[in-house]
């Protein structure tokens, strides 16, 4: 478990709200209210002993605010209610499980909430809670990471966010009565085209794959974001996947991942991120990077040939 709430979590916010190195009041109100709302949620939900809870227990408050773009730390509250149960094994159980959903917002795997939360009450409330936390940013880049105390924090994972479409792709639908729908698949196929001379080409399927998650691969010669084009000493080969309607493509040396509602949505993100991380590594005191962070920073920095102006 890297994050633990008791100690103290940063979230690192960038973009058009953090700019200043200053968060506007009603931005950091929204921020700490979803923030609280899904800590409830996972005492409510995913604490052993519920009946021995108290909630007051689970209340955050804002214990630091650090000037690296705009860093407000947020941690549990040290003023504690006494019950029969172990309030420290409680707070580590939550901890535990913050730090399950954080790697999902930084993964952008959205589809894994289906595993943690497989029926309707729960799952349902935990996906509103973590859509509202998400989108509380805006469009401004935030990273959740560990405080380490006298304004020092390490960034873990990125949060992205959960979109409207996901949502609706996770919540239940609860019905009186089970109506019987036709069932609609989307598939990939493995197609053989012949070609013959003054022919139209023909295909054959040999091989279809079903179900809610398929893998291929889509290639980059080249990264371009927002006028900015990053040519590369070789071609990204990353895993591309369709995962309940999500289409993500990672890049697993990199840890980097672009999700969307389309493939050209999923590019688009990814291009968005690999610019994000190439601009943070370069920036950022090196003493401030773990061992796989630097490695990462060699070789993107030996990845890319140079960086244009479109």
């Amino acid at each position: 478990m890297d994050l633990n709430i008791e100690q103290g979590i940063s979230l690192e916010v960038e973009g058009e709200i953090g700019k200043f190195q200053t968060l506007p009041i009603e931005n950091l109100i929204n921020i700490a209210q979803t923030l609280q709302d899904l800590v409830l949620a996972v005492a409510k939900y995913d604490i052993t002993a519920k009946d021995l809870i108290h909630y007051d227990n689970f209340k955050i408050e804002i214990t630091d605010f650090i000037k690296s773009s705009a860093v407000p730390v947020f941690a549990l509250t040290p003023r504690i209610s006494p019950t029969i149960d172990d309030v420290n094994e409680q707070r580590k159980e939550l901890s535990e499980k913050l730090d399950d959903i954080f790697q999902i917002t930084g993964s952008g795997d959205f589809g894994k909430i289906k595993d943690m939360y497989p029926d309707a009450e729960r799952r349902n409330e935990m996906v509103m809670k973590l859509h509202a936390f998400t989108n509380s940013f805006g469009n401004s880049p935030v990273r959740v990471g560990v405080y380490r105390g006298q304004g020092q924090f390490e960034n873990r994972y990125r949060v992205r966010k959960l979109t409207d479409r996901i949502k609706k792709n996770l919540l239940v639908t609860i019905d009186d009565q089970a109506i019987e729908k036709p069932i609609t698949e989307t598939a990939i196929a493995t197609v053989q085209v012949t070609k013959r001379k003054d022919k139209k080409p023909r295909t054959t399927i040999k091989k279809v794959y079903t179900g809610d998650t398929h893998a291929l691969s889509v290639t980059f010669s080249e990264i371009s974001f927002k006028g900015v084009v990053y040519n590369l000493n070789h071609d990204l080969l990353c895993n591309y996947q369709i995962e309940d309607g999500v289409h993500v493509i990672k890049y697993d040396v990199f840890d980097l991942v672009g999700t969307g509602e389309s493939e050209d949505e999923a590019r688009d993100s990814f291009q968005e991120e690999f610019d994000h991380l190439y601009d943070w590594l370069n920036v950022i005191d090196e003493s401030k990077l773990s061992l796989r962070l630097l490695a990462i920073k060699n070789i993107l920095n030996l990845t890319i040939k140079g960086k244009n102006k479109e």
